[in-house]
């Protein structure tokens, strides 16, 4: 892909060609009665000239759910990723000279309780968005601790199905983020 303007700038213009190479490896079943899902994804992000703009980001996730009875399914999921701000994006630091790399992780918990036209879930989850130094335009390293965040959500989901394909439902998510610091 070409861009005429790689760091979204009207002040430091830059163009260059860019390649994205995006693999993918995935594992799915569908026994009878638990699912499991792993899945292997990246992003790897080449450019022709501006080298130091290059990066790879790297995602694992596991996914199950256990259906222990008729009526009750047990789900859980884990994510964790190596993910990459691109200098000029809205929430990355202004003087930043490369991208910034993120270590973001997920873990979340529910129960769903499903008595034929009615359903319940409960779900739990936790978040943390970790990002990593970079180095400013001027040579500086420019701390980026105060944006770590953690995030604690709950959720709960009622549903009632009127017949196939239509159903009513309603939602409710309490989160609670935890911002290390103002930026």
């Amino acid at each position: 892909t070409f861009d005429d303007n790689i760091f979204r700038s009207d002040l430091n213009k830059r163009s260059d060609w860019r390649t994205e190479i995006t693999p993918e490896l995935r594992f799915q079943s569908q026994l009878p009665r638990h699912v499991l899902d792993f899945s292997l994804d990246g992003k790897i992000v080449n450019y022709l000239e501006n080298t130091e703009q290059d990066y790879a980001n790297l995602r694992a996730r596991a996914a199950g759910a256990l259906h222990f009875d008729h009526a009750h399914t047990l789900s859980a999921s884990v994510l964790s990723a190596i993910e990459h701000e691109e200098v000029g994006e809205l929430t990355t630091a202004f003087t930043a000279a490369n991208p910034i790399e993120v270590f973001h992780n997920r873990a979340s918990v529910g129960i769903t309780r499903d008595v034929g036209r009615l359903y319940g879930t409960l779900m739990a989850t936790f978040e943390r968005w970790d990002y990593a130094d970079v180095r400013a335009i001027g040579g500086d390293v420019l701390d980026q601790d105060p944006r770590d965040t953690n995030e604690f959500s709950t959720a709960l989901k009622l549903g009632y199905r009127f017949s196939p394909g239509f159903e009513l439902i309603a939602k409710m998510r309490a989160v609670r983020n935890m911002v290390r610091g103002e930026v």
